[in-house]
């Protein structure tokens, strides 16, 4: 059901100042930064990739909070 949903392009989309964040059915959170490149799975960035994101990007963390990630700390 999630994944047809996501096949249907269902999703939620928020701006965070500059960072757009789009949330699907199964959990994946693809985020577009400001400089313009795309990640279109959050979760492939690893721990690590995420805590460096969050430093270049501070308004990841809203980002994350939105879609109910957990924040790295």
């Amino acid at each position: 059901m999630r994944e047809r949903a996501e096949r249907n392009g269902e999703s939620k989309e928020r701006n965070f100042s500059g960072l757009i964040a789009k949330y699907w059915p199964t959990g994946r959170l693809e985020v577009t930064f400001p400089d313009g490149y795309n990640e279109p799975d959050m979760s492939k960035l690893g721990y690590d990739g995420i805590k460096l994101a969050i430093t270049d990007f501070p308004q990841l963390v809203l980002a994350l909070a939105w879609a109910g990630w957990t924040i790295p700390g």
